[in-house]
């Protein structure tokens, strides 16, 4: 009789220990992380993603000059050697020749610059100018543009100069510096501004948007307050959709809100899509503790523009995002 007891009670704990390991419409799965800088922070992400070509960021240095341009910087490709970048300039430069007019988006100067990188010029209209240098930093093509009006574009063009020699390639020893993708800005900003676009290798109907400022957002209004107004796109597309979780949480000591949600898309409304996004509450973000907003999303296009199915149950979706917001930090100094 003990012996039934005990094989009794082994198969409950075995029951439950199974149970346990499910939660709300499948099984979860080991997941492999990554550690990515973001901006002045780090998260991890599954090894499965990968950054989108294009991430972009606006900085406004800290400088003595007031009348300083807004920098903006693009990474264009992660991995590009002296041969590539060259032929990708000489397509540029072609590009932008045959693109304008005389009066409008008019390439008037291109000029080679040292340590492999090209300046040129764009009239935009009158006395608008567009200043573009596109360079290598490491193995990453990179594209830095300032606009000047008045004809200043001297002094744009001075500063792009000036600012190109703060970018590096992001390594082991890289600091506490402004990252973005394979590249980083050393030093302090007045204003840092970056949006990064990472989808999955294995399973590409999945995507993670992550933008970090330090710019007041345009609305007051927090996340989860804009989710439950009229206003919110569930409510204006009439959406059948439910709420998997939604709150107040700390993470590293940064005050935010996340709304995760499931919705029935399609014209049958049966293709399930998951969208969850996570924001700061902050009326006064800087460049220790950014505004930052992450929306990881499924059931989306990907890359080619082919809609995929969405690959994943409420379990694998919630320990997904779970492991990545909750690994935030600020990088340490």
């Amino acid at each position: 009789m003990n012996w039934f007891k005990r094989m009794l009670l082994f198969v409950v704990w075995v029951s439950v220990c199974s149970a346990c390991s499910k939660h709300q419409g499948g099984q979860v799965e080991k997941i492999a992380m990554k550690k990515h800088r973001i901006g002045r922070l780090m998260l991890d992400l599954p090894e499965e993603f990968v950054i989108d070509e294009g991430a972009s960021t606006i900085i406004v240095p800290k400088q003595e000059n007031p009348l300083q341009s807004k920098m903006r910087i693009e990474v264009i490709s992660g991995h590009t050697n002296v041969q590539e970048f060259m032929a990708a300039v000489a397509e540029r430069k072609s590009k932008l020749s045959k693109s304008g007019t005389e009066v409008e988006n008019a390439l008037k100067m291109s000029s080679v610059q040292p340590g492999h990188s090209i300046l040129f010029r764009i009239m935009k209209v009158d006395d608008v100018y567009i200043s573009e240098l596109d360079c290598l930093a490491g193995e990453a093509y990179i594209r830095i543009t300032a606009n000047s009006y008045h004809g200043k574009f001297e002094q744009a063009e001075k500063s792009l100069l000036h600012f190109v020699s703060k970018i590096v390639q992001v390594d082991d020893a890289t600091g506490d510096d402004f990252c973005i993708g394979p590249v980083c800005i050393k030093g302090a900003n007045e204003t840092e501004s970056a949006e990064f676009v990472f989808r999955s290798t294995s399973r590409p109907d999945l995507r993670v948007d992550i933008s970090v400022d330090t710019y007041k957002r345009d609305s007051d209004d927090a996340l989860l307050t804009r989710m439950a107004s009229e206003d919110s796109l569930v409510k204006v597309f009439d959406l059948k959709h439910r709420v998997l979780r939604k709150g107040e949480i700390m993470i590293s000591d940064m005050h935010m809100q996340e709304w995760l949600g499931a919705a029935k898309m399609g014209k049958r409304d049966d293709e399930l899509e998951y969208g969850f996004s996570l924001e700061t509450v902050s009326s006064h973000p800087d460049t220790v503790k950014p505004f930052i907003h992450i929306e990881f999303v499924s059931g989306q296009y990907d890359k080619g523009g082919k809609k995929q199915p969405n690959s994943l149950n409420d379990a694998q979706a919630l320990q997904m995002w779970d492991k990545i917001t909750r690994s935030i930090q600020p990088v340490a100094k």
